[in-house]
C-alpha cells in the first residue's frame, strides 16, 4: 500500500484533475473538505453525486470544498460522465486506486470529511446531511 506524506500528522496526496493538473489535499489547508470516492458504474454513487450537486451552493457558501475522486476509471469515461451529469465540483482521477486504498476505501461511494484543522472527522458510505456542519465547520 502506498504511503502519502503527512504534515503535522495530517494525510496528504496529489492527484490529477481532468485537465491533468495536479491537485493536492494540502492545497485546501485551513478549509473543510468533503472527499467522495466514486465510480460511474455505481448507482449509489450517481445518487450521491447528484445530492452533492444539489447541495453545492449551500456547502460552498459555508466554505466547504468538494473533491470527487474517481476510483480506477479512464479519463475519457469520467469526462463523459461529468459532462452528462453537469457536476459542479472538482473531479480528481485516482486511476491506479492507490489513494483510495491508502485512505481505507473498500467500496463506493465513500465519504471522508476533513475539518479545517486537517482532521478526518467522518468516513462512511453515506453523506451525513444532518451532522456535517457540526463535524467539519467547527
Amino acid at each position: 500500500m502506498a504511503e502519502f506524506p503527512r504534515q503535522q500528522g495530517r494525510i496528504d496526496f496529489s492527484l490529477p484533475d481532468l485537465e491533468n493538473k495536479q491537485v493536492s489535499l494540502s492545497d485546501f489547508r485551513g478549509q473543510p473538505v468533503i472527499l467522495i470516492f466514486w465510480t460511474s458504474w455505481c448507482p449509489f454513487c450517481r445518487k450521491e453525486l447528484a445530492t452533492l450537486n444539489t447541495m453545492y451552493p449551500e456547502l460552498t457558501k459555508g466554505g466547504v470544498k468538494i473533491l470527487a475522486i474517481n476510483a480506477g476509471e479512464s479519463a475519457a469515461k469520467v469526462k463523459s460522465f461529468i459532462e452528462h451529469h453537469n457536476l459542479l465540483y472538482k473531479v480528481l482521477m485516482d486511476s491506479d486506486i492507490e489513494v483510495s486504498k491508502s485512505m481505507g476505501v473498500f467500496g463506493v461511494p465513500t465519504y471522508i470529511l476533513i475539518n479545517k484543522n486537517g482532521d478526518i472527522v467522518f468516513q462512511d458510505n453515506y453523506f451525513p446531511q444532518q451532522e456535517y456542519k457540526k463535524l467539519i465547520l467547527k
